[in-house]
C-alpha cells in the first residue's frame, strides 16, 4: 500500500476570458487525469441562485466561495488528491490566491492559458447560453464587457510555468 502522504497533488487551474473554454479543457482534463473536478459556477449557482447579476455581487460571491473551500484544497492536495479547479484565474489577484494554495499545499501544478479573441468569446457564449438557458441572465454580451476589463493576461514575472492555447 502506498502512503498517500508522501504523494503530491497536482492543482489544475486555468486563465482565459469568459466563454474562452476554460471549463470545456477542465472536464476534459478530469476525464483524462481521474482528478476532482471542482467547479465555481456549478458552486456559485447552488450556492447564489439569482444573486449574481453584475461584476460586484460575482467578486462577492466568489470571494466567500474561496474562503470556504481553501482549507479544503489545501488538505485534498496535501494528502496526494489531484485537483481540476474550473476559477478563473483571469487576474493578478487571483492567481496570486492560486500560488498560495499550491504553496500552502506544497503542491505540484498545471497552468493552462487560453488565449482567446474577445470575437470567438461571444460567439462561444452566444452559444452556450442557447444550450443553457437558465444562464441567460449572467451570460450576456454586456456582462462579457464588464468582466473583461478586469482581465490580466499571465505575465512571466508572476512566477508560473504555463500552457499557452491560442485560438482565433
Amino acid at each position: 500500500m502506498t502512503d498517500k502522504n508522501t504523494e503530491k497533488g497536482t492543482l489544475y487551474f486555468f486563465c482565459g476570458k469568459m466563454a474562452a473554454g476554460k471549463s470545456t479543457l477542465a472536464r476534459q482534463i478530469s476525464n483524462q487525469t481521474s482528478s476532482v473536478l471542482i467547479s465555481e459556477d456549478e458552486m456559485l449557482g447552488k450556492l447564489y441562485s439569482g444573486e449574481i447579476s453584475d461584476v460586484s455581487s460575482y467578486v462577492r460571491c466568489s470571494t466567500n466561495l474561496k474562503a470556504a473551500i481553501r482549507p479544503i484544497l489545501v488538505s485534498l492536495l496535501q494528502n496526494g488528491t489531484s485537483i481540476v479547479f474550473d476559477f478563473p484565474a483571469n487576474t493578478i489577484n487571483q492567481r496570486k490566491w492560486m500560488k498560495e494554495v499550491i504553496d500552502e499545499s506544497n503542491a505540484l501544478y498545471e497552468f493552462h492559458y487560453l488565449d482567446c479573441s474577445n470575437e470567438l468569446c461571444k460567439a462561444q457564449l452566444s452559444e452556450r447560453v442557447s444550450k443553457e438557458p437558465e444562464r441567460r441572465g449572467t451570460d450576456t454580451p454586456e456582462m462579457f464587457d464588464a468582466i473583461s476589463q478586469y482581465f490580466e493576461p499571465p505575465v512571466s514575472d508572476e512566477g508560473f510555468e504555463l500552457t499557452i492555447i491560442k485560438r482565433e
